[in-house]
């Protein structure tokens, strides 16, 4: 299986990917009224977005990530709750704000998921020095910028997707929205962690929900190193040296949906993002700023 798996058509490779990336997202704003827009009821919800839209992928060499079904799995009993790919436990909460555990994955691994699935075998097994690859001596002395070098992407150490875990805290005022949130990474890749601390407004007029978002994200330094360093099999593989340090990057977000009625509406999500210039003069970054949209229609049940 792992051999079939090493030659799968490019093709094929993008359709895993997008479908794992579409996990992640989620179209489940209610829109009944202003003061329950973010509520559900207890039990099951399924639901399928069918529409287009891309992920950017800042990440060298790996093209954007196309998405056209989004799935919505979402269960609630209790203070539980599960959409999607995340965990939440929320013991603590009152008539304007919560206080959660949350478990989900880091968003990083997915720019890597198509070098993760179309790693060859000749890459698995065999990893020789390609010309211009530093040797020690070569490499810039600390406090320099060196310059970017690229080499075969097939040949880097895989970046896999990692499971955090931490903290998050919800307070509600009008039609405003405040949240701060902070993981760990807990399946021992690289023992990094992440802040999250965003604001939202929305504006609801009988069918349409209009919610506009920014967000400040602090990654640590392992966690920065471990994707976008420079690891020894990647100065072998021609990438240039470079050491991650702590990131902070920024983001804004665009939702619209109207409800056409209680099973069926239109979405529609944009969300542009600004990288830190420590991950942009990475080796493996080709572009600071991220971009990805979506548009389509929804059915729940």
């Amino acid at each position: 299986m792992y051999l079939i798996i090493l030659y799968l058509p490019r093709r094929f490779l993008s359709f895993i990917s997008f479908v794992l990336v579409s996990l992640f997202f989620s179209f489940s704003l209610a829109a009944n009224s202003d003061n329950d827009i973010y509520q559900e009821d207890e039990g099951l919800h399924l639901g399928i977005g069918a529409g287009y839209g891309r992920m950017g992928n800042p990440v060298y060499h790996m093209d954007d990530i196309p998405l056209i079904l989004i799935p919505r799995i979402e269960y609630f009993y209790g203070d539980f709750a599960f959409s999607n790919t995340q965990l939440t436990y929320t013991p603590f909460y009152g008539e304007n704000f919560q206080f959660s555990f949350l478990t989900r994955f880091n968003n990083d691994g997915l720019y890597f998921l198509e070098q993760n699935f179309s790693t060859s075998l000749a890459a698995a097994t065999f990893r020789s020095p390609m010309m211009g690859s530093p040797s020690p001596g070569q490499i810039p002395p600390k406090g320099t910028v060196p310059t970017k070098r690229r080499g075969d992407m097939s040949l880097i150490q895989r970046r896999h997707l990692s499971l955090m875990s931490g903290v998050e805290w919800i307070y509600d005022w009008q039609y405003w929205r405040l949240s701060a949130s902070w993981l760990q990474e807990i399946t021992q890749r690289h023992y990094g962690g992440e802040k999250f601390l965003a604001v939202e407004r929305h504006w609801l007029l009988d069918k349409h929900l209009v919610v506009l978002g920014a967000e400040v994200q602090q990654q640590s330094a392992d966690l920065i190193d471990y994707y976008y360093g420079s690891h020894y099999s990647d100065l072998g593989a021609g990438f240039s040296q470079y050491k991650g340090e702590q990131a902070y990057n920024f983001s804004l977000q665009l939702k619209y949906q109207y409800r056409f009625d209680n099973k069926w509406q239109l979405i529609t999500d944009l969300k542009y993002q600004t990288l830190d210039p420590v991950i942009s003069e990475s080796p493996f970054v080709d572009q600071s700023n991220v971009f990805s949209f979506y548009a389509g229609i929804a059915w729940n049940h």
